[in-house]
């Protein structure tokens, strides 16, 4: 029903080109439809049979209702059993009919049965509903005709919409036909109108619709009562003695028949009158009289002399089948040609004359049937190029003429006549190669519909850009936006763009935010398509509050491929009215939900350590593990060592001290231009111009502490004569702050303090940065954080602190004071509990003290927050795998055996497990003497043999990757959002933003979007764009 669609469109945009364009494209198709019906195989429609009123006498073998498929398109079924034996011209004559009303809707506003219901009182007060909805079925019915007929067009786009009275005049202008139309002897009120006879209407459109295939029986259809007859010559017996009476009942139907175009009407009734002169065989005469059809009078005349027309037709000498016009000039072959009429007592002589082919260029001597014809009507009606004039006169088209009395007065006419012309232009065309106005039309079109395209794939691509780089689409107004500023640039290598732009259709905020969005889901389908490929998942979620101060829940996914390659994707970010856990749970299953992955296949979570996240009573993920156990949760291992680095900070006041110095001189410095400008003129006076500038210190950044802190070391000179500066020139605040900020760095403690708090915090940085890839598994980051601590604890030595004390106190000579103590201080008595403080005996023991506390804090932190309740089943996975891996005795827990009984064959994978060694025997080239590693195990089962000889082993190696140990990745989309959704773009919507991120978070999957298929999907949306743009 696509082209029923776009002819709606086109009519409700008033697109007058694309309506011609569709009706031609019917047209063709009904014209070249040359199958030929046979009703051998059709069906009579018994109840039709019994409803024709008692004034048509139809015989046995005679006039015949065919039996047609109802469901609303009965009028078009039974119209195309006629052309051509089955239904499957029914919609193209529907389309056809809805042009017709819509093109040439003013003829049928004044037909006497509209105004027998409007102008009729006593009609109109008895019957008015019941005939306007016969006359413009399933149409809003107005109080203006035309209106009406416009509405009926619209309506008539509808597959299944019913039809009445108005779509029976316009079929019969499309076929080109009259329509008898004939009522059962029910609905007095109604019954006038149908019971009826329909002539074609004569406009500038009319054309030879259905040339070569005059309907030979018009079938009834029964579902609105109403049955269109045409009688079947080949089979009609009809007793002479009804002759009289249904010619009698012919001649005051077409008396009822009140047309504008009356002169038409009274050429039919004078043709049928000469032909029951006498003019026809009895036998045509006898069929006559029963039809009660003008149509039939047409098809009578065209067969009275289709003997003749074969011959013509058949003809196959030079005069017919030549390039060029046969014009000779010998007198022996114009003599052929002699017709001999006796008047009275003188005999008249007529032939052709050669003079005639000087003045009319377009005639041509057929010497068989020793007529003449018209080249280009005869080489037009062959070729059916005749698409817009009226019917071509069948004498010079087909019959050949031979009227020579009136040969000059009927070549004038002919040569100004449309259909001539047409014909001529046509012929002519076609033998010299150009096209016809209709296929030039068709073609442009095609032409602007590709420009069009070409646009349209060049605004998504453009569009693809923006989006992947995290630009802005619109601007402040809409011409500076980089949407346009960007095609404007890409104009200048293609000019099609500049029109495009021009013009601005498709380049509104509604229908870009449309294309963002087809792009945006086009990316999360591909990535939902290989999540659900790869069957588990794990799930990681954190939030954040973005610059218009909404809070915003970002949900990630980790999967695991076929290569055992480990992906961790976002699907998007979920507005949050609230910061609960049981408001957090929903949200995370509402995504789940709308992304089509089940939380049954969930085998990880990953959180922060918020109690509204990891409680371990009501946090999102006890509930979700509540529910679904083997969804093992973990708290992110890189919050585990932001916070361990916290509770160092806190409980040594040695670090505690220098950190807080490390923000002060910052916020002192940086927030202050004239201030700044002062510490790069003295940076810039000292030799080590590559010393870095001074770092903030974020609380919730991960790794920052390092850089801010080797900031304040690399430049502590040029820092105390700043601070210097600042003290001695000036007098307020920040005076006073500057004096007390250099005291502290006068210190040796401080210098210390920085140093000691610059050794923990780089080792526990670098394990952070080290466990935030996308492919660390729980192994990784377990190993890395064990190594971590074995430095800690190599570092818990006095040799290492001597060498550590020796460096720090070299470096600080020009710096600061000398190493010394503080102030003993002895408490009051009245709060003495009877324990004196310890005394150092040096400086160097007091500091080596504070070295050692800070280690151990750091040791002891680590391993408390990375000791995990749910890491334990994490472990054992591990441990299996590596020593079923060396041929090492192993067994599978209980624990393992009850959250994965619904994933793996238990009794396999111990089999599998048991053949595991013998895969690395195998790999002679690099022989491995112990397997410590899982990627190790991934690295020799990536074969898809070895998959398939160790499926349960794949599932369980799957499965152990799939678990998550960091929120790394959320983490990130946190700083995407604060690109996309600036100060300046903090009023997009939620939906917007969604895919914008989507666009920018997956780069490499937006460079692999199909601009075509965006295209596409763009244009089938609305049924007007593919009027607009056509098909790719």
């Amino acid at each position: 029903m696509n082209e029923l669609d776009n002819l709606l469109s086109a009519m409700k945009i008033n697109d007058e080109d694309s309506v011609v364009s569709i009706r031609l494209k019917h047209l063709r198709r009904v014209q070249g439809d040359s199958c030929q019906p046979d009703y051998e195989r059709l069906q009579s429609d018994k109840l039709a049979s019994m409803l024709i009123p008692s004034e048509i006498n139809v015989d046995e073998g005679g006039q015949q209702a065919l039996k047609c498929t109802g469901n609303g398109n009965c009028l078009y079924n039974s119209a195309s059993l006629v052309l051509c034996g089955d239904e499957h011209l029914s919609t193209s004559l529907r389309i056809l009919t809805a042009c017709e009303l819509f093109s040439n809707g003013q003829l049928y506003t004044d037909h006497p049965a509209l105004e027998t219901v409007i102008k009729n009182p006593e009609f109109m007060s008895r019957n008015l509903n019941d005939a306007r909805a016969m006359i413009f079925p399933t149409a809003e019915i107005s109080s203006e005709n035309e209106t009406n007929v416009r509405n009926v067009a619209l309506s008539t786009c509808t597959d299944r919409a019913w039809s009445g009275l108005i779509h029976i005049m316009a079929l019969a202008t499309v076929l080109q036909r009259p329509i008898y139309s004939v009522y059962p002897e029910v609905n007095i009120g109604i019954r006038p109108l149908f019971n009826n006879l329909f002539y074609p209407k004569k406009n500038k459109t009319s054309e030879k619709q259905t040339e070569g295939r005059k309907p030979s029986t018009f079938t009834a259809y029964k579902e609105k009562s109403i049955l269109i007859i045409h009688n079947e010559t080949e089979k009609m017996d009809i007793k002479s003695d009804q002759s009289d009476k249904t010619s009698t009942l012919y001649e005051e139907k077409c008396q009822v028949i009140e047309d504008k175009d009356s002169a038409e009407e009274n050429s039919n009734k004078e043709s049928a009158q000469k032909i029951m002169e006498g003019e026809i065989v009895q036998e045509e005469k006898q069929n006559l009289v029963d039809t009660e059809n003008t149509e039939f009078i047409d098809s009578l005349a065209d067969e009275s002399c289709s003997e003749k027309t074969a011959l013509a037709d058949d003809c196959a000498d030079i005069c017919c089948t030549g390039n060029t016009p046969f014009q000779p000039r010998d007198k022996a072959i114009l003599q052929q040609t002699k017709v001999t009429i006796k008047r009275k007592n003188k005999t008249i002589t007529r032939a052709v004359q050669g003079n005639w082919f000087d003045d009319f260029p377009w005639l041509t001597l057929c010497t068989t049937r020793k007529n003449v014809f018209c080249f280009f009507c005869r080489k037009a009606v062959k070729r059916k190029v005749l698409m817009l004039s009226k019917n071509a006169e069948l004498a010079f088209s087909k019959n050949g003429f031979s009227n020579w009395k009136k040969a000059m007065n009927r070549f004038r006419e002919h040569e100004n006549s449309s259909a001539h012309k047409e014909a001529e232009l046509n012929i002519r065309r076609l033998q010299s190669g150009a096209m016809a106005v209709s296929e030039q039309i068709e073609k442009k079109e095609k032409e602007d519909q590709k420009k069009r395209r070409l646009a349209l794939s060049c605004q998504l691509s453009s569009l693809k850009f923006l989006l992947r780089q995290g630009l802005a689409v619109r601007g402040h107004s809409e011409s500076e936006g980089h949407l346009t500023q960007l095609l404007k640039l890409r104009a200048e290598d293609n000019p099609t763009i500049l029109s495009w732009i021009e013009k601005g259709r498709y380049v509104s905020p509604e229908i870009v935010n449309e294309q963002i969005s087809l792009i945006g889901l086009e990316i999360l389908r591909s990535v939902l398509d290989d999540v659900r490929q790869a069957k588990w998942f794990s799930i990681m979620a954190d939030e954040t509050m973005d610059v218009a101060y909404k809070e915003q829940l970002v949900v990630c996914v980790r999967w695991v491929d076929d290569s055992f390659n480990i992906h961790e994707d976002m699907l998007g970010l979920f507005e949050i009215h609230s910061q609960t856990s049981d408001f957090i749970a929903l949200a995370v299953k509402d995504v789940l939900i709308r992304t089509g992955l089940p939380l049954e296949l969930c085998r990880g979570q990953a959180y922060d350590g918020a109690p509204n996240m990891s409680g371990h009573l009501t946090g999102v993920a006890k509930q979700i593990q509540n529910q679904y156990p083997s969804s093992i949760s973990v708290h992110c291992f890189a919050h585990c060592i932001n916070l361990s680095v916290q509770d160092v900070t806190k409980k040594c006041s040695a670090i505690s001290d220098s950190m807080d110095l490390v923000t002060e001189i910052e916020k002192l410095i940086c927030l202050s231009p004239k201030r700044k400008h002062l510490f790069m003129q003295k940076k810039l006076q000292e030799t080590n111009l590559s010393s870095p500038n001074l770092r903030p210190i974020c609380p919730t950044r991960w790794t920052v502490r390092t850089y801010a802190i080797e900031s304040v070391i690399q430049n502590y000179k040029v820092l105390q004569d700043v601070l210097d500066d600042i003290h001695t020139n000036t007098n307020d605040e920040y005076s006073r702050r500057a004096g007390g900020q250099l005291a502290m760095m006068e210190k040796f403690s401080t210098y210390f303090g920085l140093k000691l708090s610059h050794l923990i915090f780089a080792a526990s940085e670098q394990l952070s940065i080290s466990i935030q890839g996308k492919n660390t598994s729980a192994q990784d980051a377990i190993r890395a954080s064990k190594a971590t601590v074995s430095y800690f604890e190599r570092q818990r030595n006095d040799s290492v602190f001597s060498d550590f004390y020796d460096a720090v106190c070299a470096e600080a000579k020009d710096l600061t004071d000398e190493p010394s103590l503080p102030r003993y201080r002895r408490a009051p008595k009245r709060l003495d509990d009877g324990s004196n403080p310890h005394r150092y005996d040096s400086p160097k023991d007091y500091f080596k003290q504070q070295f050692f506390e800070a280690l151990e804090q750091a040791l002891g932190t680590l391993e408390n927050r990375f000791e995990q309740k749910n890491m334990t089943i994490v472990k054992e996975i591990e441990s299996l795998l590596l020593n079923a891996a060396n041929g090492e005795l192993f067994s599978v827990s209980e624990e393992i055996a009850m959250l994965y009984k619904d994933d793996i064959s238990f009794p396999r994978l111990e089999q599998q497990l048991k053949m595991l060694p013998d895969i690395f025997k195998v790999d002679s080239e690099n022989e491995i003497k112990k397997v410590t590693l899982i990627d190790t195990i991934c690295q020799h089962m990536k074969e898809p043999i070895t998959k398939k000889l160790l499926s349960e082993v794949t599932k369980l190696v799957q499965i152990y990757l799939t678990i998550p140990v960091t929120t790394a990745t959320p983490e990130r989309s946190f700083s995407s959002l604060r690109r996309i959704k600036t100060y300046l773009r903090s009023t997009m919507t939620q939906a917007r933003l969604n895919h914008c991120m989507t666009c920018f978070v997956h780069k490499e999957r937006t460079d692999q979007v199909n601009i075509k298929e965006i295209a596409k999907s763009f244009i089938q949306k609305i049924p007007s764009r593919k009027l607009y743009f056509g098909n790719y």
